[in-house]
């Protein structure tokens, strides 16, 4: 009787064993086939009317006024409250970045144009003035823009997909750039500044 009750003390309050999710064995590539980020980056889909391709093509003025791209061009860990229809960004998604050279192409594709639209380019040393830089900084320096947001968007995009560094070097030339022209005090800097950190 001692020992049963003995046993009983010991063993009432012993938290359950998690069940642990069986492990999905197939390549990286078969379990994103049918995604529709991944889809959107490798397969030309159309799910908001653009193709990536499209979208490499916009002029300045395009890329400027679509506001239902960027967010799949960039996708976070949080849904988008401007495109609820947009990806949200997961651990397989940045799995299949690492796995799929197709899918790395792609997001360079996509970061290459969008530094450019803003007048920069990345080189070893971290960004620079593009040669239209005096076109492009039109659309972000300046105290409010709404490519500000898309900033943000595209720091957390880099970090989620482990390129802090990048996000850091973005940061360091965007600091000095406005801090260069006046306006080191925009209500922007602090959200970057908390990306990267």
């Amino acid at each position: 009787m001692f020992l049963r009750r003995l046993f009983s003390s010991i063993f009432a309050g012993k938290p359950e064993i998690p069940s642990v999710a069986p492990v999905n064995h197939e390549p990286i590539a078969a379990q994103v086939s049918g995604d529709p980020w991944v889809q959107f980056m490798v397969s030309g889909s159309r799910p908001h009317g653009h193709s990536l391709a499209d979208i490499i093509d916009f002029n300045r003025m395009d890329f400027d006024t679509h506001h239902d791209f960027v967010q799949w061009l960039f996708p976070n860990r949080e849904p988008s409250p401007i495109n609820p229809l947009a990806p949200v960004l997961t651990d397989l998604h940045v799995r299949a970045y690492g796995a799929i050279p197709e899918l790395r192409d792609s997001v360079d594709q996509a970061s290459v144009k969008f530094l450019s639209f803003l007048g920069l380019r990345e080189v070893a040393t971290g960004f620079e003035q593009a040669d239209d830089y005096a076109q492009g900084a039109q659309y972000w320096l300046c105290r409010v823009d709404h490519n500000h947001r898309r900033i943000s968007r595209f720091m957390t995009f880099y970090c989620e997909l482990g390129h802090k560094d990048k996000a850091k070097a973005l940061l360091r030339y965007l600091e000095s750039a406005l801090g260069g022209a006046g306006l080191s005090e925009i209500h922007s800097l602090p959200y970057w500044r908390a990306i990267v950190r």
